[in-house]
């Protein structure tokens, strides 16, 4: 009998101390979501489709790289492109943005997005002309990215409505969960 109030009050001064290092502002919890993960995420939000009066986008396969000194992270996105004055063309363009939680919904999206580069594999884009491209294609891949999430935390999660921050480190998205 002896033995085991023994043990009960062991694992009474161990809840005790485990308890007052929770309200200490160390996380309790951070888990890192790896570039591939993100990938299996993001890719069901794919292909996005856009009629204009001139042709027909299509932007598909997304991949997430991340760098490990940038807080931005990494897209590489393909694209078809059919209009009336060409045959279809295969490109991609490449862009950057910042990851945001959303609380309401528990997702993480990418916010403050800024295109890098855009290239097509069967034709040259004088300055003026990719620039226009730019800017008629920036609206569409701000407004996907605002209503498609990179990672929504799974409704099963225990931790799911304890987020308390997230942050992209040494090449990995991590999520630290709190009390």
């Amino acid at each position: 009998m002896q033995t085991y109030l023994r043990y009960f009050l062991i694992l009474l001064i161990t809840f005790f101390f485990v308890g007052c290092a929770n309200k200490t502002n160390t996380p309790s919890f951070v888990f890192s979501l790896s570039e591939a993960e993100l990938n299996d995420s993001l890719q069901s939000s794919f292909p996005l489709e856009e009629d204009f009066i001139f042709g027909k986008l299509v932007v598909d396969t997304p991949k997430i790289t991340m760098k490990k000194a940038s807080k931005r992270m990494n897209i590489a996105v393909d694209l078809n492109l059919s209009t009336l004055f060409t045959p279809k063309q295969k490109g991609s363009f490449a862009l950057s943005g910042i990851p945001k939680f959303n609380a309401k919904n528990r997702s993480i999206y990418l916010k403050e997005i800024t295109i890098h580069t855009l290239s097509f594999s069967n034709m040259k884009l004088n300055k003026q002309l990719s620039n226009t491209f730019l800017k008629a294609l920036n609206p569409m891949v701000n407004k996907a990215f605002e209503e498609f999430p990179i990672y929504t935390i799974p409704n099963d999660s225990f931790h799911r409505n304890r987020v308390k921050n997230i942050i992209l480190e040494d090449g990995k998205l991590s999520i630290t969960y709190g009390f």
